[in-house]
C-alpha cells in the first residue's frame, strides 16, 4: 500500500532533524550506565554536526558534501559514519532513497550502542513512512518496540507510537489508530508541558481527525484546541519549507487551523447567544492565526510579522464592519463584525465554485471583457447579499473584507448586484488580516513625504533581461490578453511586458542591445512624470524623478527616516513570494528586503502611515501574489499600502491619484473614501467605466 502524501511530512521531517541531533550528541556524550565507544578523533563529530544544520536549512548539497567529510575523517572503530550515512539518505534522490534505507537497516541492527541503536532506527521509521514504505517502516518500529530503554524513555516511546498510529490511521483502522494515540499521550504526561510540543501537535491533531471520523465531534473539537496551542508554542521555530520544497504554511499550519475553523463553526451553529458569540470570536481568532503565519511563509520569515497588542488600535470604528470570508471545502461561510455583533452566514457554495468564479472574473476585469457583469453578479450575490441587509441596519459606510485564496485577485468594488457597483454604496477597502492592522487614525498634520516615479526606465532594464527574470514573469506578462488590453484601453498600459526578449541576450551584444533600447521603450511611462509632480504639489515632499530616484538616491533619502508618506510610481511587479516581487528604480530592482533595510530607520520613531504603489502589478492567477502588497507594507513598516491588482492604464492611474490624495489630504477624508471617490469619479467618465481602469487600485491595512 502506498502512503498519501499529507500535511503530516513536516512534522517527521522536524523529528529526523531533531533525532539527527540527538545522535550527534549520543556521540559525545557519557552514558550514565556504561561508558560511551568515543572515538580516537573528535573531528567528525563537528562535521556531522553541520551537516545536520545544513540539512535543517534546506542545503541539501552542502549537506551531502559534510556527511562525505564525516565518513572520511571517522576511524574504522568509529560509530559516526552509519549515522552520517543514514542522514545523507534525505539528500538523495526520491527514487533512490527506499534502497538505500533497507540496505542501511542491517548495518544499524548491529550498532553497540543502546541510546544510538534506538534512535538511529527510530528515524530510519520516519524515512522509511516520507518515502511510502510502510513494511519498513513498521518493521522498524516492531524492532524497536523489545528494547527496554524505552520504558524509561517516555518522548522516544510516545514518538514510536505517533508514528505507528498514523501508519493505522493511514490503512483506515481508525479506532486502532485512536488507541495508539491516546496511549502516547499518555506517556508524554512524564514529560515535561514545554517539551516535544510538536509530538504534542501532532498527536492531538491526530486525535482530533480520528475522533471526527468517530462522529465524537465535542472531544474532536477540544483535541483540534490544544494541537493549535502546542503549534502556537512552536510555530516561530518550524521551519518556512519543508524537505521537499513545499510551503510549510500549505502542508501543516493551514490544513490545522482550518480544521479547528469548521468544527467551532459547526458548533456554533448549535449553541444559543452569548454562547455562539463565543464560538465565531475563536473562529475569527483562529483565522487571525492563519492570516499571520500565511504572511510569514509569503515573506519567508517567521519575525517579519508584527501583530498589534494595543486595543486602542484594534477597536472598530463607528461605521465600519469587517466580512471574513472563509473558504471551506464544501461551503462558504461569512463572519459578518460590525460595532454591536458578530453574525455568522453560511453558504451554499464550494471552495472549488468559488475559487474559479473569483478567478474568471478578475481575469475578466484585467483584460477588459464586456461580459464581466455576468460573473461579477454571482460573486456579489454569494457573498455580499446575505450580509447587506445587516449593514443597513448598523449604518455601516465602510466594509473591511478579509479574502484568501483567490479571492485576493478579485475588486470587491468592482461586484456589481445588477443595478449598480459596491463602490456606489460602501467605501471598500481588504486586510491580510486585522490582528496585524494598526486601526487608529493617524495625525495628517506636517506629512513629511517622499515621491519617486520611474517615466524612463535606464540600466534597471538589463536587469529585467536575465534569465531567472524572464522565466518567473514573462507568462504572467505577455499574453495576448496583454495586447488586446492595449488595444481596448487605447492607452499606455503600466505592465512588465518581457515578450520577445532573448534569454541569451547577454552573450550577444547587439540583441542586447535591441532588447534595452526595447524594453525601455516598452517601459515609459509618459504619465508618471505628471503624475508625481502633480501629487507633489499636494504633498510638498521630496521628489525623486528618473535619474534622481536610482537605487542609490533613494536609500539615502530614505535612510534619513522621519517619512510618514512614500508614493513610488513605478514598474512593480509582485510574485508568488518575497524573493519574486521587485519594484524598479532607474538603475536596480528593488526587492521587498532591500525596501525593509533602506526603511529600517523608520523602526526608530514613527511607522509610515501609507505607502502607495501606483505601477505596480501582480502576477496574472497567483492567489499570494496579492500578499506582495502587503508583505510590501510590512516590510516598509507602513500602516496601509495602496496598490494595484492588475496592470493599469497610464492616464487612469495619473488621475486616481491626484483625486486620492486631493480627498484624503486636502478634503479630509479617510484613506478608503479617498479611495472610493477617486473610484467613482473614473466609473463616472464614459472613456473609463469599465473596472479594468478604476477597480484594480487597492487599500490594504489601515483605511482611516
Amino acid at each position: 500500500m502506498m502512503i498519501k502524501p499529507s500535511f503530516y511530512r513536516l512534522y517527521r521531517q522536524c523529528i529526523l532533524l531533531v533525532l539527527s541531533f540527538f545522535i550527534t550528541t549520543l556521540l559525545i556524550a557519557q552514558d550514565s550506565n556504561r561508558p560511551l565507544e568515543i572515538p580516537t578523533s573528535l573531528n567528525d563529530i563537528p562535521v556531522l554536526n553541520a551537516g545536520n544544520k545544513a540539512l535543517l536549512c534546506g542545503q541539501k548539497s552542502k549537506a551531502k558534501s559534510l556527511y562525505k567529510q564525516v565518513q572520511s575523517l571517522a576511524n574504522s572503530d568509529s560509530q559516526t559514519p552509519l549515522i552520517a550515512e543514514l542522514n545523507s539518505i534525505q539528500t538523495l534522490p526520491e527514487s533512490e532513497r527506499l534502497n538505500a534505507l533497507k540496505n542501511l537497516y542491517p548495518k544499524l541492527m548491529l550498532l553497540n550502542e543502546v541510546k544510538l541503536k534506538v534512535r538511529a532506527l527510530l528515524n530510519l521509521a520516519h524515512q522509511a513512512y516520507i518515502n511510502n514504505s510502510i513494511s519498513l517502516s513498521f518493521k522498524a518500529l516492531e524492532t524497536l518496540a523489545s528494547h527496554d530503554l524505552l520504558v524509561n524513555q517516555p518522548q522516544l516511546a510516545a514518538d514510536r507510537l505517533d508514528l505507528l498510529s498514523q501508519l493505522y490511521e493511514d490503512s483506515g483502522r481508525h479506532n486502532e489508530a485512536l488507541a495508539l494515540t491516546d496511549s502516547a499521550l499518555e506517556l508524554l504526561k512524564k514529560v515535561k508541558p514545554m517539551q516535544a510540543q510538536n509530538l504534542r501537535m501532532s498527536l492531538h491533531w491526530r486525535q482530533g481527525r480520528l475522533l471526527k471520523q468517530l462522529n465524537q465531534v465535542d472531544k474532536s473539537l477540544l483535541a483540534y484546541q490544544k494541537a493549535v496551542n502546542a503549534l502556537e508554542a512552536i510555530r516561530q521555530e518550524l521551519p518556512i519549507i519543508d524537505e521537499q520544497g513545499r510551503s510549510s504554511y500549505k502542508v501543516t499550519l493551514e490544513p490545522l487551523y482550518m480544521g479547528l475553523v469548521e468544527l467551532l463553526l459547526n458548533r456554533s451553529k448549535q449553541q444559543v447567544m452569548p454562547i455562539r458569540n463565543d464560538y465565531l470570536n475563536k473562529v475569527k481568532e483562529v483565522i487571525e492565526l492563519t492570516r499571520q503565519a500565511e504572511m510569514q511563509d509569503f515573506l519567508g520569515d517567521r519575525c517579519a510579522v508584527d501583530t498589534i497588542d494595543d486595543d486602542s488600535q484594534r477597536s472598530l470604528p463607528n461605521g465600519s464592519s469587517i466580512l471574513y470570508i472563509i473558504s471551506l471545502p464544501n461551503s462558504t461561510e461569512l463572519l459578518l463584525q460590525t460595532a454591536e455583533a458578530i453574525i455568522h452566514y453560511p453558504v451554499k457554495v464550494s471552495q472549488k465554485e468559488l475559487n474559479e468564479a473569483a478567478k474568471q472574473f478578475a481575469t475578466q476585469a484585467r483584460n477588459l471583457n464586456p461580459k464581466h457583469k455576468i460573473v461579477s453578479q454571482k460573486l456579489y450575490r454569494w457573498l455580499l447579499s446575505p450580509v447587506i441587509s445587516q449593514l443597513e441596519s448598523s449604518q455601516t459606510d465602510t466594509l473591511i473584507i478579509v479574502p484568501s485564496g483567490n479571492l485576493r485577485l478579485v475588486s470587491f468594488n468592482a461586484l456589481f448586484n445588477g443595478e449598480h457597483y459596491l463602490i456606489e454604496d460602501y467605501a471598500v477597502s481588504t486586510t491580510t488580516g486585522i490582528s496585524m492592522t494598526a486601526i487608529g487614525k493617524n495625525d495628517k498634520n506636517q506629512i513629511k513625504s517622499l515621491v519617486a516615479g520611474l517615466s524612463e526606465p535606464g540600466l534597471v532594464v538589463d536587469k529585467l533581461a536575465i534569465d531567472n527574470i524572464t522565466g518567473d514573469f514573462s507568462a504572467n506578462t505577455s499574453s495576448d490578453n496583454l495586447q488586446r488590453t492595449l488595444l481596448l484601453s487605447k492607452g499606455k498600459i503600466r505592465a512588465i511586458n518581457l515578450a520577445g526578449l532573448d534569454s541569451k541576450a547577454p552573450a550577444k551584444e547587439n540583441i542586447k542591445q535591441r532588447n534595452r533600447v526595447n524594453l525601455q521603450q516598452a517601459l515609459a511611462l509618459p504619465g508618471v512624470k505628471k503624475e508625481v509632480l502633480n501629487v507633489n504639489q499636494t504633498l510638498h515632499g521630496t521628489l525623486l524623478l528618473n535619474e534622481n530616484f536610482s537605487l542609490k538616491h533613494f536609500s539615502k533619502q530614505a535612510s534619513q527616516g522621519g517619512y510618514r508618506l512614500i508614493h513610488i510610481a513605478s514598474h512593480g511587479l509582485f510574485g508568488g513570494d518575497a524573493k519574486s516581487s521587485f519594484i524598479l528604480t532607474h538603475d536596480e530592482l528593488l526587492t521587498l528586503n532591500q525596501l525593509q533595510l533602506l526603511l529600517k530607520s523608520q523602526q526608530a520613531g514613527h511607522r509610515i502611515d501609507l505607502l502607495s504603489l501606483s505601477a505596480c502589478q501582480t502576477a496574472e492567477g497567483n492567489e499570494r501574489a496579492p500578499l506582495g502588497i502587503s508583505g510590501a507594507a510590512m516590510k516598509a513598516r507602513a500602516r496601509s499600502v495602496l496598490g494595484t491588482l492588475w496592470p493599469v492604464e497610464d492616464n487612469a492611474a495619473q488621475q486616481f491619484m491626484e483625486d486620492f490624495y486631493n480627498g484624503y489630504l486636502n478634503q479630509g477624508l479617510s484613506k478608503v473614501k479617498a479611495q472610493q471617490q477617486a473610484q467613482i469619479a473614473l466609473l463616472r467618465n464614459p472613456k473609463t467605466e469599465h473596472p479594468f481602469f478604476w477597480a484594480p487600485f487597492t487599500l490594504i491595512g489601515n483605511w482611516q
